[in-house]
């Protein structure tokens, strides 16, 4: 759940699916996706987040901001994840690992019993670096949006918004700002409770 500040309040950014996807197809959702080999679940949301959307959460050996990163190494680097090169190993590389602890956990859901294909879905929410811009892959998404989460909810038709995203989007409506968002979220870890429809 990338989040950017916005006056008044913040704003969430969305990337929509390919029309030709096997899940989800052509809905608006947050980005993110499977875990890969030897992956934790906040490893695998900065790599999907970079993969689907360009924003890189990593440090350096110098415990430097990623914003220091020069952008087109930034775009070469994701340009060899895409193409099929290990993340954690192309970004140890270049002297960057992860940084995982600005995701915080906000949701863990599981898809009914009931569906062909389930998932074990947990979401964290994070605040766009400074200097960083998104953008979509044009391989697994074709388009991107930032919206106010009532905005998202009024317009979730238009969207396909899957029910995670409107219930999310329902809970931040209750929220005014990027701070109360990760406060809640650091709240809502410590009793964590899976959503199953």
């Amino acid at each position: 759940i990338l989040l950017r500040r916005a006056e008044p309040g913040f704003e969430v950014f969305l990337l929509r699916r390919h029309k030709a996807a096997r899940f989800m197809a052509s809905a608006f959702v947050f980005p993110g996706g499977a875990t890969e080999d030897g992956e934790d679940a906040r490893t695998a949301a900065a790599r999907e987040l970079f993969e689907e959307a360009g924003v890189l959460l990593a440090h350096t050996d110098a415990e430097l901001d990623a914003e220091t990163l020069e952008l087109p190494i930034q775009g070469m680097l994701r340009r060899r994840i895409l193409d099929g090169a290990n993340a954690t190993a192309a970004l140890a590389g270049a002297g960057l690992a992860w940084s995982t602890d600005v995701l915080v956990p906000w949701s863990h859901w599981i898809t009914p019993s009931i569906e062909p294909r389930r998932f074990s879905a947990r979401f964290f929410a994070c605040e766009l670096p400074s200097a960083q811009i998104p953008s979509f892959d044009e391989v697994e998404t074709v388009d991107q949006a930032w919206v106010r989460p009532r905005e998202a909810l009024a317009r979730a038709t238009e969207l396909k918004l899957p029910p995670p995203q409107i219930r999310t989007f329902w809970e931040l409506s209750q929220l005014d700002t990027v701070e109360e968002v990760l406060a809640a979220g650091r709240a809502r870890s410590e009793e964590p409770h899976p959503i199953m429809p």
